[in-house]
């Protein structure tokens, strides 16, 4: 079925309120040593001027001049000197949390960490100085590296989805948090670790690698009360597509039969490569909108719409965004979130991944849809 004109255009209305207003069950916390709260943070510089939109580029898609708006320093030492993805940005009362991974540049066993920042605007950001927690124990499933972390609050608890890598495989695991600083890893997941979504049987799409979570509160009414969207990769051909779990505690999940839910493009086409779920929305009316990112030539920006979060549509002008050919996302851009309507964080790069910042034109949009609809509430 092709997608109605209607619809996506009242999608690009999800990105649009901020423009008109002023300015996310039961747990089971492990004793893990190796976690510690690291609670003392370090302010980004503060610009005013960033806030001022005539500073936005013409456009639909606009990316805030000013961005990244949180960089890496490049200074030899500091764990994520060398790059920063974004993947999960919780809105927690006026304050943003954005959990991030983080690349020390050194390769080898905890190399890649796990990072947080909070922002009242999404502009003026304050970093926390050091990562959540470390890897895992010599010999455990996440020993090598932890990453890509999704976040979601549940009765006031901290739930923290996240790749795990031992050298050999990626599996996703589950810690918790009652303040957003102090995580750990659950007991209670399969075999007594924390991992709670592992690779497939030998044979299956994702039977090698399993990560990049992206979890995500369902509708009213639907089966299960949380979806837990991923990548993976499948040994034979190390191809990586996208699928879908389903919970309804957080902790004991449900593969999707029919996955993968969102497959590569033709050879040559921009998502010809792999494809990953960066963010998931539902809308006001129960509709599934999907940010992802997939790479053929370069890492680009795409949408998908589906009724019912399982059988999903491309949006057919993919990419909405590319690399801007200069400055700090010149080659790739990447892993996009929207953490409210009006602005969308993603991670981009020339040289290193650092974050930025984009946002819809809302003249662009009205001036040709004055009836469509407008989205209040985002499924956070």
């Amino acid at each position: 079925m092709k997608a109605g004109a209607k619809y996506w255009a009242a999608l690009f209305l999800v990105i649009l309120l901020f423009f008109l207003s002023s300015s996310p069950l039961k747990s089971s916390f492990s004793q893990d040593s190796s976690i510690t709260a690291q609670a003392r943070c370090i302010p980004q510089i503060q610009d005013t001027e960033k806030n001022n939109p005539s500073t936005l580029e013409t456009g639909a898609w606009l990316r805030w001049q000013h961005s990244p708006v949180i960089s890496v320093t490049g200074i030899s030492g500091e764990w994520d000197a060398a790059g920063m993805a974004a993947k999960s940005c919780v809105r927690n009362g006026d304050l943003f949390h954005l959990f991030y991974q983080g690349d020390s540049g050194t390769g080898g066993s905890g190399s890649l960490l796990i990072g947080k920042a909070t922002s009242i605007d999404l502009v003026n950001w304050t970093k926390c100085e050091k990562p959540l927690f470390s890897v895992g124990t010599p010999g455990s499933w996440d020993s090598y590296f932890v990453g890509m972390p999704s976040v979601i609050m549940v009765d006031s608890i901290w739930y923290l989805f996240y790749e795990g890598n031992d050298g050999n495989h990626s599996n996703i695991g589950l810690a918790l948090s009652t303040d957003g600083l102090d995580f750990r890893r659950i007991k209670n997941g399969i075999d007594g670790t924390a991992v709670v979504l592992p690779i497939g049987p030998p044979g299956s799409w994702d039977d090698n690698n399993l990560g990049t979570p992206t979890i995500v509160r369902t509708r009213p009414g639907d089966p299960y009360r949380f979806a837990l969207y991923y990548t993976a990769q499948d040994a034979a051909t190390l191809t990586v597509r996208t699928g879908v779990a389903f919970s309804n505690d957080l902790i004991s999940w449900v593969k999707e039969k029919d996955n993968p839910i969102l497959d590569n493009g033709e050879p040559g086409e921009w998502d010809g490569g792999d494809v990953t779920a960066s963010d998931v929305l539902i809308d006001a009316d129960g509709h599934y909108t999907m940010l992802y990112c997939a790479t053929g030539k370069y890492w680009g920006i795409g949408i998908a719409r589906s009724s019912d979060g399982v059988y999903w549509e491309k949006h057919p002008q993919n990419p909405v965004l590319i690399g801007s050919g200069t400055g700090f996302d010149a080659e790739n851009v990447q892993l996009p979130l929207c953490p409210v309507t009006g602005r969308i964080l993603y991670s981009g790069a020339g040289s290193l991944y650092q974050i930025g910042l984009c946002s819809i034109n809302p003249d662009d949009v009205i001036a040709k849809n004055r009836d469509l609809p407008t989205y209040t509430e985002l499924n956070r």
